[in-house]
């Protein structure tokens, strides 16, 4: 079950410990220049523990911070150094880029603690009906957040643009070395609660007994694809050249890396980036404009920020009590074909 934007937003407004990682040779010879940017909500010497096991260096905690948000500035860290990445949390980093992590950390931790704080409680109320007159505030934060959208409309544009040039290079194989992953996926049978919905649908409400806290927030007016039919246009033509691949016809061969796709690549993960900063630049806007909100569901002409308890299926209790009617909605789903592009690049 995938988890909700409550459950999400949640964990990224959690407190925890930032960590910075580096290596030591107990021998005391050179050691690459590699750093882990990770968090944890337990002690960092625990989480050094776990990591030592088949290291041929010495683990050290560089650099630790104790940050409201810890998950956000965690995301934003990772793909704005995408480039660096060379494996899972692993970066490879100058004592420059270090010491920009280190600066990016700090103005980050100013940036969002307070306001984490605050919206953390407010996501955990239910607004009224009544929507708010926009003060001038209100509106200097919705020419930024219409402004950010816009940009991360486009860079999503641009990054979809890309993956169908790499999936097309791809073909029917498993991959490109470091590059990109092709996996085949056989699904194991669902129940489909849209297809009771829609064929039983008073049985369907009659198990609608579960509340969930539903967190909802929309700017209005935002751009949309439409806005930029250029870009629009050059993802239609990138994605009518990918050939379609069943999952049967995936080989088992990887490609090794030409010099076109490492450039494509190359231009994905600077997409990645940019949109690291996009996003953290949208989300301290956004939860400016919660805290203006308050306990409202929204700004008049700016957004919507809505919460509330809606009952949802109790899939468990319906099982037990109808078990033909649940064998009869469940399915079987078709093995899927699924590419990833890597968002490091270890190469």
């Amino acid at each position: 079950m995938s988890a909700s934007l409550g459950d999400i937003m949640s964990r990224l407004l959690q407190k925890a410990t930032m960590y910075i990682l580096g290596l030591e040779d107990p021998a005391g010879g050179a050691v690459p220049p590699f750093y882990k940017i990770g968090i944890t909500t337990d002690t960092v010497n625990k989480r050094i523990r776990q990591l030592q096991t088949g290291n041929p260096y010495r683990i050290v905690a560089l650099h630790t911070f104790e940050i409201e948000g810890a998950e956000i500035v965690e995301q934003n860290l990772h793909r704005v150094y995408a480039q660096n990445r060379r494996i899972l949390e692993w970066f490879e980093l100058t004592d420059d880029e270090l010491s920009s992590v280190l600066h990016s950390v700090e103005k980050m931790k100013d940036d969002i603690e307070s306001l984490v704080v605050q919206v953390r409680d407010l996501d955990q109320q239910q607004s009224n009906d009544s929507m708010i007159i926009p003060t001038q505030e209100a509106i200097d934060l919705h020419l930024q957040a219409v402004a950010l959208e816009g940009h991360k409309t486009q860079n999503t544009l641009r990054s979809k643009t890309l993956r169908a040039k790499l999936a097309k290079i791809t073909g029917t194989n498993r991959g490109i070395e470091g590059i990109t992953q092709v996996l085949v996926t056989n699904p194991s049978p669902g129940f489909s609660k849209s297809a009771l919905k829609s064929a039983e649908p008073d049985i369907y409400n009659q198990y609608l007994t579960i509340p969930e806290h539903k967190i909802s927030m929309k700017i209005l007016d935002k751009p949309t694809p439409s806005n930029y039919p250029n870009l629009v246009a050059e993802k239609k033509q990138a994605e009518s050249a990918v050939p379609t691949v069943l999952p049967s016809e995936v080989s088992s061969n990887k490609d090794p890396r030409n010099n076109d796709a490492v450039q494509i690549h190359s231009e994905y993960i600077d997409l990645v980036a940019k949109g690291g900063d996009i996003d953290r630049d949208l989300l301290v806007v956004k939860m400016k404009l919660k805290i203006l909100c308050g306990q409202s569901r929204g700004i008049d002409s700016i957004c919507e920020y809505v919460r509330e308890e809606r009952m949802t299926f109790d899939e468990d209790s319906f099982e037990t009590d109808h078990p033909s009617l649940y064998s009869q909605y469940t399915v079987q789903r078709d093995p899927q074909r699924r590419l990833n592009v890597m968002k490091s690049r270890d190469y």
